[in-house]
């Protein structure tokens, strides 16, 4: 592959990070809002707090979708001849900075691993320190550092750990009906981390629709 090509592509990629971790934190702090005015028996704040943060739950789950979905068109063709690399590579705005966060996709395979070695299912801190030495090889400085604002949630891998675990539970591949605090892998879950070693199965291909009924 082209490097200048290579090079956009990668910025891209860095783009949806920024936009992915604005929206987090965004969703952050709603929640801790929300919860602040629980406290003060605020109940309408807290309400409209929560509505606020499922709205931009959603979107953020839009952003991932486009992320996926770009991956896949990238990989999916051909490689650009290197003049017509070269060429859309000079039209692209200022560059972005450099040590972006590893993105939630990378978090998806050793996530289910980690669970089906746990048994299936286990506490979310327990899963997290099962899964930190399979992450450790590819996480960045920038995982180990805490988010730029909001509560403290620890370092940035384990929030966006978190929200690789929401994406696998909307895809069917983790329980929604787990006890609270609980992630659980589903017979779905179980058989796509199977195809996917097998045969590099896309997560975009997954069988959402089966995986459903196991929600």
């Amino acid at each position: 592959m082209n490097s200048l090509y290579k090079l956009h592509n990668e910025e891209v990629n860095a783009a949806f990070e920024i936009l992915i971790e604005a929206i987090e934190l965004e969703i952050n702090n709603l929640n801790y809002l929300g919860s602040e005015a629980f406290k003060k028996r605020d109940y309408q704040d807290a309400k409209e707090l929560a509505q606020r943060a499922e709205q931009f739950a959603a979107f953020r789950t839009k952003i991932v979708a486009l992320s996926s979905e770009w991956h896949e068109l990238r990989s999916s063709g051909r490689t650009l001849p290197p003049r017509l690399a070269n060429a859309t590579t000079r039209r692209r705005p200022v560059k972005l900075r450099k040590g972006m966060r590893t993105p939630e996709s990378a978090y998806y395979r050793p996530l289910l691993q980690t669970l089906v070695e746990l048994g299936g299912a286990g506490e979310m801190s327990q899963v997290l320190d099962k899964l930190y030495p399979k992450m450790a090889a590819v996480l960045k400085p920038v995982d180990h550092a805490p988010l730029p604002s909001g509560p403290k949630t620890g370092p940035r891998w384990r929030n966006t750990a978190q929200w690789a675990r929401n994406t696998l539970k909307e895809h069917g591949f983790l329980k929604g009906d787990s006890p609270h605090g609980v992630w659980e892998i589903t017979d779905a879950g179980r058989r796509w981390l199977e195809e996917s070693q097998n045969n590099c199965a896309s997560f975009l291909s997954a069988p959402t629709a089966e995986a459903a009924g196991h929600r």
